[in-house]
């Protein structure tokens, strides 16, 4: 998945702005801190984030079985994008 394709999808900036403002997030995390996302569309906005490269899942325990997300240094590196994107936005408002 190329950055364009990473940028073209509603929630990947989202997902990717809550990991750098609190990462590693467990999946349970993410549901509850972004509004308005259902919990397949989460998974699978992972799981491509994931195969991207940006996106880096951790088994943390067996039992209970939980999972965290982090940011890859890739992903990092979209926190500039980020920042433009959003004062793009308030440049609009």
């Amino acid at each position: 998945m190329s950055l364009s394709d990473v940028l073209g999808r509603k929630w990947s900036l989202v997902i990717v702005h809550e990991l750098l403002r609190d990462g590693p997030l467990g999946f349970s995390d993410l549901l509850t801190e972004i509004n308005d996302i259902s919990s397949k569309v989460l998974s699978e906005s992972l799981d491509n984030l994931e195969e991207a490269g940006f996106v880096e899942r951790t088994i943390v325990s067996e039992r209970p079985f939980r999972v965290e997300y982090s940011l890859t240094n890739r992903g990092i590196a979209l926190d500039s994008v980020i920042d433009k994107v959003r004062e793009g936005a308030i440049n609009v408002t």
